[in-house]
């Protein structure tokens, strides 16, 4: 038996284990968190190195069905199984993100062609895995925390994602959010909450309250109440809102704005599990 080549060459096994992998599934195995399966044993021990499948960068998360399901950011990685002893022939990496991934929705998991087996060979295709997550109360378990905390993200993100980022200013200071994206959060902020609990405003919010079911003749008037709270908000001149029922209890709803100053601003969408009691978006 030989002893291989690349980062694992002293073991022997990297020979009869490590010559060629793919990408085998991906599965939802927490609310915030996937595990992708290889074919076969690949580099993984060190998340700075191009050709480790624990580095962040060599994976990217797609949204397929809905395409404006939420797409968090992935903030770590964690090596499941793949140290390569007796019995052991499939590498299986936790990818853990920022944030949980929408219930109810087709992702695609693409990892890079740089990651490498650990005969020092490229992994071979497919590259890519899709995968359907479970509803919020049918998940494995519960969110993922990652084993070590990111250090190297600061003002993530473009500030698409559902509710923003945080952001700084050159002091190191929190950044106030303006303009467009300011708009997007108190759309989102009247679109989630539940008319009466706000004190001070009574008829503030279009948000379902959680827990309930709605029915199909529900929906229109959801739409109706939710893009009337919509055009209250100064900054809005026109809006559109599309709502779906694509599963029992589940709401999907679109929301298209323009704003004052005529520019059409890109689609919120925001998914509302009622049985499980949860609302997500991008």
């Amino acid at each position: 038996m030989g002893w291989g080549a690349g980062s694992w060459g002293a073991y022997p096994w990297a020979a009869a284990f490590g010559a060629s992998a793919s990408i085998q599934r991906a599965t939802h195995s927490a609310l915030n968190a996937i595990d992708v399966q290889f074919s076969g044993l690949v580099t993984a021990s060190d998340p700075t190195d191009p050709a480790d499948a624990l580095n962040p960068a060599n994976w990217t998360l797609s949204a397929i069905d809905p395409t404006t399901a939420v797409v968090p950011l992935l903030q770590t990685t964690e090596l499941v199984q793949g140290s390569p002893t007796v019995g052991v022939t499939k590498t299986i990496v936790r990818l853990v993100f920022d944030a949980d991934l929408d219930p109810h929705a087709t992702y695609r998991i693409t990892a890079s062609a740089t990651i490498e087996t650990l005969s020092g060979a490229a992994i071979t295709a497919p590259l890519e895995a899709d995968f359907l997550t479970s509803a919020r109360g049918f998940v494995p378990v519960g969110a993922a925390v990652p084993r070590e905390d990111r250090t190297d993200i600061r003002s993530v993100g473009d500030g698409s994602e559902v509710g923003g980022t945080y952001r700084y200013d050159e002091t190191g200071d929190l950044e106030n959010e303006t303009g467009d994206q300011y708009l997007r959060k108190r759309i989102i902020r009247r679109a989630t909450t539940i008319p009466g609990t706000i004190l001070h405003l009574p008829g503030y919010g279009a948000g379902k309250r959680l827990k309930t079911t709605i029915t199909p003749t529900e929906v229109a008037d959801y739409r109706a109440t939710l893009r009337a709270q919509i055009l209250r908000e100064p900054d809005v001149r026109a809006a559109t809102v599309s709502v779906t029922r694509p599963f029992p209890g589940v709401l999907r709803a679109t929301i298209q704005v323009t704003d004052r100053d005529g520019t059409l601003l890109p689609a919120i969408a925001l998914t509302t599990d009622l049985s499980a009691g949860t609302t997500s978006g991008a």
